[in-house]
């Protein structure tokens, strides 16, 4: 909380300069600190919540000049809205690492082929989690989406389901 020149509680965020302007501060939601000014008191208080109200209903934008830390940033917020919603049920980019390997060394993932494709898949059959390995082969899925297809139903059942 803070303190009026004459030591009254302001409220949370906002303080009076020695010049007897007030100041108010909150992070946004990108992590950024905002700062705003305002002559009075009442002033203060009414410009902190506009400025936290316009802040939370703002459109997430993206611009060809940001940083994938930037990038990440928008991503949490935009997940954190989502689970406020009850959309998704948990915030995947907080765990993406943004950081780059640059070793010049690493080779392209290996890619498989269509015959190596529909020799898994008839090999997979009869396994539990067959619809699963379809699903990613045919979509691209990464393994570690493997939380995501557990939870989608197939709207097109593969060739290989026996289904379609």
């Amino acid at each position: 909380m803070g303190k009026s020149l004459a030591g009254k509680e302001l409220g949370q965020g906002i303080t009076q300069r020695k010049d007897g302007r007030y100041q108010a501060r909150f992070t946004n939601r990108f992590g950024k600190r905002q700062t705003i000014y305002a002559k009075t008191l009442n002033e203060i208080r009414q410009r902190l919540r506009n400025e936290q109200y316009e802040d939370e209903k703002n459109l997430n934008v993206v611009s060809s000049d940001m940083s994938r830390k930037d990038t990440r940033r928008i991503l949490i917020d935009m997940y954190n809205k989502a689970i406020d919603a009850d959309l998704v049920l948990k915030n995947i980019p907080m765990q993406v690492n943004t950081v780059v390997n640059k070793d010049s060394n690493s080779e392209e993932p290996r890619v498989l082929t269509l015959e190596e494709t529909d020799i898994f898949l008839e090999a997979a059959q009869h396994y539990r989690y067959f619809n699963t390995f379809s699903l990613a082969l045919e979509t691209g899925m990464r393994i570690g989406d493997d939380h995501v297809i557990i939870r989608l139903k197939l709207d097109k059942p593969s060739k290989y389901a026996g289904l379609g």
